[in-house]
């Protein structure tokens, strides 16, 4: 297959580039891709990290753009989840709803190859509980992207996290436009990120925030929430808050750690660090926000864990992150705080 470099006209042949000391070819993907996200994608071709060989959607902007690029273009996920030859497929986009039964097909079309999506479940997050989605023949779940531990400013805060120590409360936003992303998936990212310091939450509280009438005649409170907030409690005393949002905004995370080495946080890919008592320990301002944040989060995602370059967690592990943020959408319709023990229980994940 040629290898799209350009985000306009230049194709050629895949690149070789130095990756942690070692000679790799650009990773190879089967991308699916959303009209919203086509911007994103011209971006992301434009790096020499990642090769597109193959593009699939259902709007005329993807198969404009498969043509511009000289690649095979596919109207069935299932169909380009089956290229042969690539090193992950892609999902991009959150928009569409994939019914549970099509993405278990997807899954099944790519076999062992990982299966990267920027909408974690079928059907939204108001069907985390709802879909029952089998795992074909024992293969991973789809891993979501963008996936900051996968990222170098993730990978800086986790080893200033090691020197902070370990944190008595922690906070996590991660929060951007409804087109580059959805509150599960963002949700996901969060739980992902404070499993590294924290562990899986005893018990979870929820609250979602819906958009107001829109004039179609829907009730707020029957609407998809836009932005969930959630108090997570552990079984040792510590908290930790979560905010996902998928209402506007650029594409962004923020996180902060409490401890008795002081307050450590990040924002974008700046760090600041102060002790207890105020004093500075560690500044680096962030380098600011750029046209192409999502796309850039996105390629170097997709490398990470192509490549391997930060260990993903193992399946029960996950199955334990998808367990929470059921948790915690079940909390937000009861409005009651909820166990991760007893929603393990009820998906016969004890």
């Amino acid at each position: 297959m040629r290898r799209v470099r350009g985000a306009l006209d230049t194709v050629a042949a895949g690149s070789i580039r130095r990756v942690m000391g070692v000679e790799r070819t650009a990773v190879e993907v089967a991308c699916w891709v959303g009209e919203a996200l086509l911007p994103a994608l011209r971006a992301m071709v434009a790096d020499d990290r990642l090769a597109i060989v193959a593009m699939g959607g259902t709007g005329a902007g993807s198969r404009d753009l498969a043509t511009e690029f000289g690649v095979p273009h596919h109207d069935d996920p299932r169909q380009l989840a089956g290229t042969a030859g690539v090193e992950a497929i892609v999902l991009m986009d959150p928009d569409r709803r994939i019914p549970a039964e099509e993405l278990s097909a997807v899954m099944s079309a790519a076999q062992d190859r990982p299966l990267l999506t920027m909408a974690t479940r079928p059907g939204g997050p108001t069907t985390f509980l709802e879909e029952s989605l089998p795992l074909p023949g024992g293969g991973p779940p789809p891993l979501p992207v963008p996936w900051f531990r996968g990222l170098r400013r993730g990978r800086r805060l986790l080893e200033a996290g090691e020197a902070f120590g370990s944190p008595m409360s922690a906070s996590v936003e991660v929060t951007g436009p409804g087109p580059a992303g959805l509150v599960a998936t963002r949700l996901l990212d969060a739980f992902d990120l404070l499993g590294q310091w924290l562990g899986l939450p005893a018990v979870v509280d929820a609250c979602g925030v819906r958009p107001f009438g829109d004039g179609s005649g829907s009730k707020a409170g029957d609407a998809t929430p836009v932005r969930l907030h959630v108090l997570a409690r552990y079984p040792d005393g510590r908290v930790a808050s979560v905010v996902a949002g998928a209402d506007g905004g650029r594409h962004q995370r923020v996180v902060t750690l409490q401890g008795d080495a002081g307050r450590l946080r990040m924002v974008d890919d700046g760090i600041d660090w102060s002790d207890a008592e105020g004093r500075c320990v560690e500044f680096a301002p962030s380098g600011g926000p750029g046209e192409t944040d999502l796309a850039d989060d996105l390629v170097e995602s997709i490398e990470a864990i192509v490549r391997g370059l930060v260990p993903l967690r193992p399946m029960e592990a996950t199955m334990d992150l998808l367990a929470v943020c059921e948790a915690c959408m079940l909390s937000m319709r009861t409005g009651e705080p909820e166990t991760i023990d007893r929603v393990r229980r009820m998906l016969g994940r004890v």
